[in-house]
């Protein structure tokens, strides 16, 4: 095994994700998974930076290049890679609840997200949905990228609906770029005009 291959399946495992979890986030196939842990195949350069995104850490720390440890910013509710063995860091959303002076049922009760739910996001023993990502983050006045772990920066620069909120997380996991978002849209637009000419009297 390889360091890449070493290194996705340290951060894999640290996340207890299945090969075909990971897949199915990097919109790959658990095979393809298989193939770069065992060092049979490297992934492209695109979903290379894909998977150092995924997990909060440089592309130069897959390769191998470096011993820096990921950056607990980036894992606070996954926990990072020691030894082989997950390290569980503290949650965020646990220093932001207690921040606030809130238990874990008050922050249920405001942001309307089950109190079973939030226990377990603040173990880390489930990733947050779209939705209840985006109910909390406003209910402690952050950002939703600040709360997952993707974003240093804790101050709201834009308010997205949750649907909004939960069709961009979905874009993010497909594999889209801004790009395809774009050619979609235009693809949608002509369709439309088409409509519209065809409805005309």
């Amino acid at each position: 095994m390889n360091a890449l291959g070493k290194r996705i399946k340290e951060l894999r495992e640290s996340r207890q994700w299945r090969q075909v979890d990971l897949g199915q986030r990097l919109g790959v196939t658990g095979s393809a998974v298989t193939q770069w842990e065992r060092g049979q195949r490297v992934p492209d350069p695109a979903t290379l930076q894909r998977i150092a995104d995924l997990f909060g850490v440089s592309v130069d720390y897959l390769l191998g290049r470096t011993e820096s440890a990921p950056t607990q910013s980036r894992l606070y509710l996954f926990g990072a890679v020691s030894d082989g063995k997950t390290a569980m860091t503290r949650s965020v959303l646990r220093e932001l609840r207690e921040r606030a002076g809130l238990t874990v049922a008050e922050l249920a009760q405001r942001s309307g997200v089950p109190e079973s739910r939030v226990t377990a996001y603040e173990r880390g023993e489930e990733e947050y949905t779209g939705y209840d990502l985006v109910r909390l983050a406003t209910t402690l006045n952050v950002s939703a990228s600040y709360l997952a772990g993707k974003s240093d920066d804790p101050t709201i620069k834009t308010q997205l609906p949750p649907e909004l909120e939960q069709l961009v997380d979905e874009i993010q996991k497909g594999g889209w770029t801004v790009e395809d978002v774009r050619t979609a849209l235009r693809l949608l637009e002509l369709a439309r005009g088409r409509d519209r000419v065809k409805n005309q009297p």
